[in-house]
């Protein structure tokens, strides 16, 4: 007499449902795990970026601010500006009196809700500047950068 178990009393088939609710499960977790990765790994590299920028010309801003020559200080400004993400700087003396600033409007995109909710509308970013910070500790104005994220 032979013995017949019906499809979903066999451990075969048993088996193979966990099987493949394992490997979603471990799917989905290494998914997540990855997307979490990206997400910082990204901020982290656009901060990194925006930082190379803005070291490029802290110094000649430092400069522009010691000197309180709103020529330098608009060279300074529309350099930063060639960086596309910038989309507002202002160069403020020692007395927080802007030297030179300019503004354009954020980009207007179909995704920017969800930019702006992963990674905020904007970044902030405030240098102090200083001639030579070691000989002379005193800041001459400070540089602050708004860029779109």
């Amino acid at each position: 007499m032979a013995l017949s178990l019906r499809a979903h009393h066999r451990i075969s088939t048993k088996l193979a449902l966990w099987v493949a609710t394992a490997a979603i499960g471990l799917g989905i977790a290494f998914s997540a795990l990855q997307i979490y990765l990206d997400y910082f790994n990204a901020q982290r590299e656009f901060d990194t970026t925006t930082q190379q920028v803005l070291n490029t010309l802290k110094k000649p801003a430092a400069q522009a601010a010691y000197q309180m020559d709103p020529a330098l200080a608009d060279e300074v400004v529309q350099g930063l500006f060639n960086y596309g993400p910038i989309y507002q700087v202002v160069l403020l003396d020692d007395q927080e009196i802007p030297l030179a600033e300019e503004q354009r409007e954020l980009l207007k995109a179909k995704w920017r809700w969800l930019s702006n909710w992963l990674f905020g509308e904007y970044r902030r970013y405030n240098i102090s500047l200083y001639l030579d910070r070691e000989i002379d500790p005193t800041p001459y104005g400070r540089l602050e950068v708004f860029v779109d994220t």
